[in-house]
């Protein structure tokens, strides 16, 4: 990314502007009309007499004046920052400057551009940039503020209008006519950057009374588009509310701003209820975007600064601590969560560290928000989330500790990936079997390949990922109850879980990114040729083996190909026949093995592209970087089963495995280690059934005994 000298970036904005000609001074206005504008507002407060005589007399630009003189002596209502107390260092001086400057050389956003030169907001090329947020209002804000540059003002105002002109609130029953109207990005606007930037320019001479109105015009209807609109239980409602409040809290003037206020504190109450299930898990099911109920919390915040603390329940933290626990009891060894769905990265102990406050008595939330240094470490290790679905499995709460999460549940209420019986692994520090979890929001083959199955660590049918129909809310989670269709123990010695896939296996590929539009000729496509039940097995602290049972609904012969994902490109071979394990020096390493191998078909790539995306980590928008894919394909009619050895390897271990011997009874297996040690590993009979292992130490004596 190039470095831009402030001088430049003035230089590079002045010349921009110039070659606007006078779209600068061009007149536009909202859908709502001056007299509507203040009939909406309350103008009986002694400070707002001058504007309330003008509105009398009928004189529109004496009213916009004194409104606008209002706001700039206006103290009563805080903000995050004094917008009387300019602080030229708020962000480091030229940063705030640098972070602007790519945009405004047209490196961003500001390279698309209507036929006649405006900014064309509307059909943007860059949607996965968010424009519909313009998170970049509040680096102009800062850069005006760090330079005091009146370019910086012409560029914001020129962009308020031209995204007023464009982008017309849409009149109630209407369809939005936009992407800038959705309920959770006018949220966001009104949160964060609409606000912020209203404040950085208040005391601007560029910011006429004019463009007050205008600026002012468009937040209420943006609030009242929110409060009309805004449907459903997933994070896009805490995203609505935050921003619903917070307009209700930063421009009161407002008549309705009361009842913006009670609408957003009244439904963050009634969606933590709502949101989130009886074991804690936000309904979503992906562990990113389950913290959002924070947004909850901002909005409390918001309200203790401007002194409105009693507007929120009292009840908001209360009904917080489960999701709150479920970051900790979701943790992998790096301390971060699995990134299950379209989850992305979560740093936990940073998470809690601002929530103890709240839970005093949660001692253990205490010892992960401070690694350990304070409070005391949880009482259990492994823990199923048994209306969401999620197997937890862990040796220990220890940075190198041996975690396995197992997905067994429905698929979500939003942000959905085609992965059930999905699993990954960390070992000795290190993730070693990896879900791509969020990729970016766009349409291309990236994105389509990273929600689906073949990016995930389970099994494909004759080629064919799987396909859940679902829709809000989801007929799996409501009304909420355990899950049926799991089976879990959990012991010091060991964990076992099973899970069961019986829904369709469908096309290849979506018209969309998202699951939930799929069209019907696609569903057409569906069948169920088989059911997958896959059986998890952690012997503690460092063996995990798989076993999976496909079960035809039909004579036929049919190709299962189960995937494992490696974030390495450095394999070798392993153990017996087909077995595989990355070989990265210095290092923890996994081996791959299959147990059964007859009429077995091992395969292993990296970076390919044709004529299937496999082997990478995809993560979209030039981030997609190799990583390995083994298949392991087997064809057969009838019953079929795989079973599959997951070991880590300690930096610099050597491959332990010495032979597989294969058992009596179908199924079964003997694997011989180094120095004598055997596991003897069997399925049991029947639906949701389990693992057996019968553990022998190098002395011939029996070891552990396993039998779900």
């Amino acid at each position: 990314m190039p470095r831009y000298r402030p001088a430049l970036v003035t230089a590079l904005l002045l010349g921009h502007l110039l070659t606007l000609g006078g779209a600068l001074a061009e007149g536009v206005d909202t859908v709502l009309s001056d007299a509507e504008f203040f009939a909406a507002l309350d103008l009986t407060p002694a400070a707002l007499a001058p504007t309330a005589a003008a509105v009398q007399a009928g004189d529109m630009p004496a009213a916009r004046q004194a409104l606008a003189d209002y706001y700039r002596q206006r103290t009563g209502v805080p903000y995050e920052f004094d917008p009387h107390q300019v602080d030229r260092a708020v962000a480091g001086g030229d940063v705030a400057v640098k972070g602007v400057a790519p945009q405004l050389a047209g490196e961003g956003f500001f390279a698309a551009r209507t036929p006649e030169g405006d900014l064309q907001w509307v059909g943007n090329p860059h949607p996965g940039r968010y424009p519909t947020r313009m998170y970049w209002w509040d680096a102009l804000g800062k850069a005006y503020w760090a330079t005091g540059d009146e370019a910086y003002a012409r560029q914001w105002i020129w962009q308020l209008r031209s995204f007023v002109r464009q982008c017309p609130a849409p009149a109630p029953g209407q369809p939005p006519g936009s992407a800038y109207w959705n309920t959770m990005d006018t949220g966001i606007r009104l949160r964060g950057s609409w606000p912020a930037a209203f404040h950085y320019f208040l005391h601007s001479p560029t910011f006429t009374p004019d463009d007050l109105v205008l600026f002012l015009k468009s937040t209420m209807e943006q609030a009242r588009f929110i409060q009309r609109e805004h449907r459903g239980s997933t994070n896009w409602v805490t995203f609505a509310m935050v921003g619903l409040y917070s307009a209700g809290a930063v421009f009161p003037e407002c008549r309705e701003a009361e009842s913006w206020r009670r609408h957003a504190a009244g439904v963050a109450v009634d969606e933590m209820q709502r949101l989130y299930l009886p074991d804690g898990f936000g309904n979503e099911l992906s562990p990113g975007y389950h913290s959002f109920f924070t947004n909850f919390w901002t909005l409390q915040e918001i309200a203790r600064r401007v002194g409105r603390e009693s507007d929120v329940s009292a009840d908001l933290y209360a009904l917080s601590e489960a999701p709150v626990a479920v970051m900790m009891k979701l943790m992998t060894p790096d301390r971060n969560v699995p990134r299950f769905n379209d989850s992305g990265g979560v740093d936990v102990p940073g998470f809690l560290r601002d929530k103890l406050v709240h839970y005093p008595h949660r001692a253990d939330l205490a010892w992960i928000a401070s690694d350990g240094a304070s409070g005391e470490p949880p009482a259990f290790t492994s823990h199923l989330f048994d209306h969401a679905g999620y197997a937890i499995m862990r040796s220990g709460w220890e940075r190198t500790a041996t975690y396995a999460a197992f997905d067994v549940g429905p698929p979500g209420n939003s942000h959905v990936h085609q992965d059930k019986l999905n699993l990954v692994m960390w070992a000795y520090g290190r993730e070693v079997l990896f879900d791509i979890g969020a990729a970016a929001y766009d349409e291309s083959a990236w994105r389509r390949y990273s929600v689906d199955t073949h990016a995930h660590n389970t099994i494909l049918v004759d080629g064919r990922p799987q396909r859940r129909r679902w829709q809000r809310p989801n007929p799996a989670q409501m009304p909420y109850k355990p899950l049926d269709d799991l089976r879990w123990t959990t012991t010091p010695g060991w964990d076992a879980a099973t899970g069961i896939y019986e829904e369709a296996y469908g096309a290849v590929g979506m018209p969309e990114y998202y699951p939930y539009r799929q069209r019907e000729a696609f569903r057409a496509d569906w069948a169920r040729p088989a059911t997958h039940e896959r059986r998890v097995l952690f012997l503690k602290p460092d063996i995990v083996v798989v076993g999976d049972l496909l079960t035809p609904t039909d004579e036929a012969s049919h190709r299962y190909q189960a995937r494992w994902h490696l974030l390495s490109t450095r394999t070798a071979p392993a153990g017996s026949a087909g077995g595989v394990q990355t070989a990265d020096p210095d290092q923890p390493n996994l081996i791959v093995m299959p147990l059964l191998t007859a009429g077995l078909e091992v395969r292993t790539a990296s970076a390919q592209t044709e004529p299937e995306l496999l082997g990478w980590n995809a993560l979209g928008n030039d981030r997609n970087t190799p990583a390995t894919t083994v298949t392991h394909t087997l064809t057969a009619a009838g019953p079929a089963r795989l079973l599959t050895l997951l070991l880590p390897l300690r930096p610099g271990q050597a491959d332990p495995v010495t032979a597989v011997e294969a058992g009596a009874e179908a199924g079964a297996v003997t694997v011989h280690l180094a120095g004598g040690r055997r596991l003897s590993i069997a399925f049991q009979p029947g639906r949701l059934g389990g693992l057996t292992a019968r553990e022998t130490r190098p002395d011939g004596t029996p070891g552990r005994m396993v039998d779900p």
